[in-house]
């Protein structure tokens, strides 16, 4: 029994050392039903435990991948710039030209710029984003469920 009271104490001390404020801020909706209890200890230690549970942590990565997706569908309704710039030296052959003598080297500097833009007559880039935006509310749902 006193090695149960002092791994449980050793434990509260582990957990203490972490503010409860910044836990609670990452488990709002698991941390919010604890926090009804008036029970600091108990709150830390269910914040500790959501911290360290690797479904959780999976679940968050799922989040910030649909998170990325949908972002990545709604820059493709922007326009995409392009740049380009080159710079070369040539040297004309005189071999091939007869009566001349050596020919003067060439700097070529080249500089471009391209912009293309689809216009989404149809609404398919709106829906992927909207789509993209649904899925990324399951995911937030599915951390919830795993919570």
């Amino acid at each position: 029994m006193r090695k149960l009271l002092a791994t449980v104490a050793t434990l509260a001390t582990l957990v203490a050392l972490a503010p409860p404020a910044a836990q609670a801020q990452a488990h709002p909706d698991a941390a919010a039903f604890w926090r009804t209890l008036d029970d600091p200890l108990l709150e830390r230690l269910v914040v500790s435990a959501l911290d360290a549970n690797r479904d959780i942590a999976s679940a968050r990565s799922r989040i910030a991948s649909a998170r990325a997706m949908r972002t990545h569908a709604a820059f493709e309704l922007a326009p995409v710039v392009g740049l380009a710039g080159g710079y070369s030296r040539q040297r004309l052959s005189s071999g091939g030209l007869p009566g001349t003598g050596v020919l003067p080297g060439q700097d070529v500097w080249d500089a471009g710029v391209q912009v293309t833009w689809e216009i989404d007559v149809f609404g398919r880039g709106r829906r992927t984003v909207q789509a993209r935006g649904s899925l990324l509310d399951a995911a937030h749902a599915d951390a919830r469920a795993v919570e």
